[in-house]
């Protein structure tokens, strides 16, 4: 069904902390909206790191195992310089720069 979130959104998140962990699917479009994400978090004026589930589970498959595993995927969650250019290696692997 796709993977959204609005500025409107993290307005409203920013009343209530400064630190976000962005968590989508671990599949492209996840990592595609988390790049995404950075870009209106940053205009937001947040402090953002970005976690990502086991490949091929989503963030619900997460939260179902419990807290413990939410909080080991949270604590596990890289800076927007290490998560860039991992999703840039993963995209230099698809081929999407020519590199590949």
């Amino acid at each position: 069904m796709g993977t959204a979130l609005t500025q409107p959104q993290l307005q409203e998140l920013r009343k209530l902390a400064r630190n976000v962990v962005l968590l989508f699917d671990a599949d492209n479009a996840g990592s595609e909206a988390a790049l995404r994400g950075l870009e209106l978090a940053a205009a937001a004026d947040l402090r953002v790191r970005v976690a990502s589930p086991p490949r091929g589970s989503d963030p619900a498959e997460v939260a179902a195992a419990g807290r413990a595993a939410v909080d080991r995927l949270l604590a596990a969650a890289r800076s927007v310089l290490a998560f860039r250019v991992s999703a840039r290696a993963r995209r230099s692997r698809r081929g999407q720069f020519g590199w590949a």
